[in-house]
């Protein structure tokens, strides 16, 4: 059994990500990547059948549609920071120091 994974590298690089399931257990996967890939290595990994987010997916549909979701909620936290430091150098150039 294969599950996969989008990841993203740098700017512009995004691959799809392939683990072989080594062993199944009642709870879970233990993963391996499948070095046949361009992308990074990672070690051996356990991953739960009842994560509310796996780590990898079923189907290589889902593995994007998950990877779209994990880009916009970075993007979310990425604006919501941006925000953040425009209102404090705002209020840091009301600062008179005298």
């Amino acid at each position: 059994m294969r599950l996969y994974r989008y990841d993203s590298y740098g700017q512009n690089y995004t691959c799809l990500r392939e683990f072989e399931v080594e062993k199944e257990t009642p709870c879970g996967y233990w993963i391996r990547e499948d070095f046949g890939g361009d992308c990074q290595s990672m070690q051996t990994r356990w991953m739960s059948k009842e994560a509310r987010r796996p780590y990898a997916r079923m189907t290589k549909d889902d593995a994007l549609e998950h990877f779209k979701r994990r880009k916009q909620r970075q993007i979310e936290i990425l604006q919501g920071q941006l925000q953040r430091t425009i209102f404090v150098l705002a209020k840091a150039n009301e600062i008179n120091v005298e």
